[in-house]
């Protein structure tokens, strides 16, 4: 809905889709291999810190996105 306006929309899924593959795919090899050489620990804290620098990054875009939603941003619509 938000990046409809700007005619973006399948290019905005194909690189949340793409980059949810790639973690995926990597995640399953790394971490495997993070388990099997230091244990589950180890794993845990790396999700634990991982969704923490997520949380982060999301508080730190939250005005940035704030100002990109707003209704009132002046940006026409395509139709």
């Amino acid at each position: 809905r938000y990046y409809e306006r700007y005619g973006k929309v399948s290019l905005m899924s194909g690189v949340a889709n793409g980059s949810l593959y790639i973690g995926s795919a990597a995640a399953t090899y790394l971490l495997a291999a993070v388990a099997d050489r230091y244990g589950w620990d180890l794993n845990i804290w790396i999700w634990a810190l991982i969704s923490l620098a997520c949380v982060l990054l999301c508080l730190t875009a939250q005005r940035s996105w704030k100002a990109f939603t707003d209704c009132g941003s002046g940006v026409e619509s395509k139709s």
